[in-house]
């Protein structure tokens, strides 16, 4: 729960991402439609299966079993388990690569507000805007409990002109020689 907080990152996606396991996910950070689809091992969003406190989470995309887990509230996650190895014997074939669950906080009590703000450094742009307040309480002496959540995340598009080095037409390249 603290290492999610402390990241830095806006979304749970780019935050479970680092996992070496988890690498090659669709991120609001490298998709041009903001979609977050976690991909196990490489071999596909519909093959990772994306539980919520161990239990199916509904799919975001259609024509796929793919969960968005950009939908799963950053605020409310406590940890997340992934567990790779032997998941299909336990969750079936839908855990084909594996299985990751979101473990939120149960009985929260309180008032939470954070707020974050961040631009790129050098240039001064590609601003990112963070609002996030939870709520809650328990009721009937401790047998509920109603948690709200409101989440805003506004982030700054960038396009190539943006950049100076690439409106001038700057080009990286990698050659090899035909040893034929």
């Amino acid at each position: 729960e603290e290492d999610i907080r402390n990241s830095g990152e806006i979304n749970i996606a780019d935050i479970v991402a680092d996992i070496p396991a988890l690498v090659s996910s669709l991120t609001a950070e490298n998709s041009s439609t903001g979609a977050n689809s976690l991909n196990l091992r490489g071999l596909g969003g519909s093959r990772t299966l994306t539980l919520v406190n161990g239990r199916r989470h509904v799919a975001g995309f259609r024509g796929s079993q793919a969960v968005d887990v950009g939908s799963i509230p950053r605020a409310l996650v406590k940890s997340v388990e992934v567990t790779t190895g032997g998941a299909s014997a336990v969750y079936g074939a839908d855990a084909v690569t594996g299985v990751v669950n979101f473990i939120l906080k149960d009985d929260f009590e309180g008032l939470e507000f954070s707020t974050s703000y961040g631009e790129a450094l050098d240039e001064g742009d590609m601003e990112e805007t963070t609002f996030e307040l939870l709520w809650g309480g328990n009721f009937a002496d401790g047998r509920g409990n109603v948690v709200v959540g409101i989440e805003i995340n506004d982030r700054e598009g960038l396009i190539e002109s943006d950049r100076a080095h690439l409106n001038e037409g700057w080009q990286w390249r990698t050659e090899t020689e035909d040893t034929g």
